[in-house]
């Protein structure tokens, strides 16, 4: 992949890929982060996690995804993110109104 401001991912195949991803991607995304050094405790708040399962979605290398751009690197693992939280962050608004 080359290092230029053209290169783009397409956010629509990320949240696609990442809805596709099983149990198995998020325990490789995370030996993968882990083997890198990646020591978080919480490994679903690491940007090397989130962005090992970024790749997998879009089906290219980690180093691949790494030579993004800085903003569109922030903006992939900015979407990885949210899909990881998203449901659980309504379940606390839900409740949260429920009072």
């Amino acid at each position: 992949m080359e290092k230029t401001e053209e290169r783009k991912i397409d956010l629509s195949k990320l949240e696609a890929g990442l809805e596709s991803l099983t149990g198995r991607d998020y325990e490789s995304a995370e030996r993968m982060a882990r083997m890198q050094g990646d020591a978080t405790p919480m490994i679903q708040y690491s940007s090397s996690f989130q962005a090992a399962l970024a790749a997998t979605a879009l089906g290219v290398t980690n180093a691949e995804l790494k030579e993004l751009p800085i903003k569109m690197y922030a903006k992939v693992i900015g979407r990885v993110t949210s899909f990881l939280f998203e449901d659980s962050v309504k379940e606390i608004l839900e409740k949260m109104e429920e009072r």
